[in-house]
């Protein structure tokens, strides 16, 4: 169950991509459990973690991208849940919810944990006596800080919350890459394109006993690898042989995704992930210069060569540019028609009485 595609020390971002992308579209595949889940992304500051969930989000319809959050906002999407008009929720900093009162913080929590397992019901303030409830339920795709998730560990095993989520741990590498971006006003780009999800798509189970006994094994180090975890990977690896199903045969379609997720079982270890940037492009019209700094042997170096190295292909590029554009002009410019015999060119006349009215 692996390829040497995927077989290495670093993970893909677009392996991490990809499987947050059919995380968020677990709702499609059928089965009995009614628990969601989540995915946590756990980095040091500053790793692409609010670039990629607000990239995936954008793929997906069902999805809403928050940076805060309280019980009252949570209250009012309760009944888009209930509609499945909201089946994601994309928390950029999940921190920022515990930067308030430790008993508002943990109320978010407790609605979260609910919404995400057993489903979030009434709010405490409204008469239950005689009332009709329907439970709300979504997946939770959130990130923080390693700090962050340091502190509240211990009461996250107490409260149940760490059970409930897929804890994925990395770290970008290749930092040069973020700089040269922000050095030559090329702001980066995720090279990521799903697949479109038909309307009212329903997935059914495809897994058997040998590929839980393996998902037990890649989810060794989390902390919930038999409850609501294991009912979100099974609905993930379906999702993702759907859309490789699309384009591969049967056998080729289950190899990729066994090597993908092989290679996502990277960030679920005891050990952050070294991520790999092979999603990442530059915004349109810089292309060429990310590719050269990039891929140039002396990418590696200073930020002193970077720069320079950008500014020689910048320049490089544009004389090309402009000499690829003078030479389509003149291929493209218009034949100038032969004069009948006899006659002298219009443009020779107009000359002519140009030059007699003593204008040139």
């Amino acid at each position: 169950m692996s390829d040497p595609q995927y077989d290495r020390a670093m993970m893909k971002l677009s392996t991490l991509m990809r499987v947050m992308w059919a995380a968020s579209h677990s709702h499609c595949v059928i089965s009995p459990f009614q628990q969601h889940g989540g995915m946590m992304l756990i980095t040091p500051p500053g790793h692409l973690k609010t670039s990629i969930m607000n990239r995936i989000a954008d793929t997906c319809i069902t999805a809403m991208p928050l940076s805060d959050i309280n019980s009252a906002s949570l209250h009012q999407m309760r009944q888009d849940m209930i509609n499945e008009r909201l089946r994601t929720l994309f928390l950029l900093d999940m921190q920022k919810c515990y930067e308030r009162a430790s008993s508002t913080a943990s109320n978010i929590e407790g609605t979260l944990r609910a919404m995400i397992e057993e489903g979030f019901g009434m709010p405490s303030w409204q008469a239950r006596q005689g009332a009709v409830v329907s439970m709300a339920r979504c997946m939770l795709i959130a990130g923080g800080t390693q700090e962050w998730y340091s502190t509240h560990l211990d009461n996250w095993r107490k409260t149940g919350f760490s059970r409930r989520l897929l804890w994925c741990h990395y770290y970008v590498t290749g930092q040069h890459a973020i700089q040269e971006a922000i050095f030559g006003d090329t702001p980066l780009v995720f090279d990521f394109q799903p697949v479109r999800i038909p309307f009212g798509l329903r997935i059914p189970m495809v897994v058997d006993r040998s590929l839980d006994e393996w998902f037990q094994h890649l989810m060794r180090h989390q902390e919930g690898s038999t409850g609501t975890p294991m009912i979100l990977i099974r609905r993930i690896y379906t999702v993702l042989l759907w859309q490789e199903s699309l384009t591969n045969t049967p056998e080729q379609a289950r190899a990729n995704v066994l090597s993908l997720l092989n290679n996502f079982a990277l960030c679920l270890a005891n050990t952050p992930a070294a991520v790999e940037l092979d999603a990442i492009k530059a915004s349109p019209g810089q292309q060429g210069i990310w590719d050269h700094v990039t891929r140039h042997p002396g990418a590696h170096g200073s930020k002193e060569q970077l720069l320079e190295e950008a500014d020689k292909y910048r320049r490089k590029s544009t004389n090309e540019t402009q000499t690829e554009q003078r030479d389509s002009r003149k291929r493209n410019a218009p034949t100038p028609a032969a004069s009948p015999k006899g006659k002298r060119s219009p443009t020779r006349s107009a000359t002519a009485v140009l030059r007699q009215r003593g204008e040139i």
